[in-house]
């Protein structure tokens, strides 16, 4: 008997977590669907919800972090831009 609650315990939590894992993969698809939209519409940055827009920055950064990483570029601490130069 302990077992069996042991075990679905395991099993709700085990779902649980591959449940909360899809829905950010939702929301990273979601974000990068309405990134995509607003760069051929500025415009729509409007219609956006402040939870969407503070979504939307978190994967810009998330996504300009890789990108650094990926071509060595280098961020300037004081100014916040990027240079080219190589790590």
């Amino acid at each position: 008997d302990m077992d069996l609650e042991s075990n679905l315990m395991k099993t709700i939590y085990i779902v649980k977590a591959e449940i909360e894992k899809q829905e950010k993969e939702n929301r990273v698809h979601e974000l990068e669907l309405i990134l995509g939209k607003v760069m051929i519409n500025e415009k729509m940055l409007k219609e956006l919800i402040l939870d969407d827009l503070l979504d939307l920055r978190g994967l810009v950064d998330e996504k300009m972090k890789e990108f650094r990483q990926v071509h060595g570029v280098v961020e300037d601490n004081n100014s916040g831009e990027a240079s080219g130069e190589k790590n």
